[in-house]
């Protein structure tokens, strides 16, 4: 026999949306722009190559 679904989950779904929607809207309202959360924080001890060639202005009086 199969289950039939229940009329309920819709509704749910709707309000979860509905609740989803108005919670970003204040994030924006708070912050000016959107806010994510799914950002990677990068490693400090990463090694970056462009970071590595910088040359300060006292490196540069000796050429």
């Amino acid at each position: 026999m199969k289950k039939k679904k229940s009329k309920k989950q819709p509704a749910v779904i709707q309000l979860v949306k509905i609740v989803r929607k108005a919670n970003r809207e204040e994030e924006i309202r708070a912050h000016g722009k959107p806010v994510r959360y799914g950002k990677i924080a990068e490693s400090k001890k990463k090694y970056d190559r462009k970071k590595n060639k910088t040359v300060s202005d006292d490196e540069l009086s000796y050429f």
